[in-house]
């Protein structure tokens, strides 16, 4: 595990304080924020897989897709009517 610290501070995603405590720098803390988005996006697109693959996305604003991840905890019609 001290090896994969190490790599990360050298990125300058974790420093060490004086207790020799490991804490995220701002840049790991945004970073960590937009992986948490993209893990929800992936979730959400595998959960809805078919829907995703079967309708039409060109009306949804690209702004809207961005944020697609925020449907993760959603059920859709299809999942219901089963």
């Amino acid at each position: 595990m001290i090896h994969a610290l190490r790599e990360l501070e050298k990125e300058h995603l974790t420093s060490q304080d004086s207790r020799r405590n490991y804490e995220l720098t701002n840049i790991g803390k945004i970073v960590a924020l937009q992986l948490e988005n993209f893990v929800r996006t992936v979730n959400a697109i595998t959960q809805f897989s078919k829907f995703w693959l079967e309708h039409d996305l060109s009306g949804i604003p690209e702004d809207s897709l961005k944020n697609i991840g925020c449907l993760q905890e959603s059920t859709s019609l299809d999942k219901r009517a089963h």
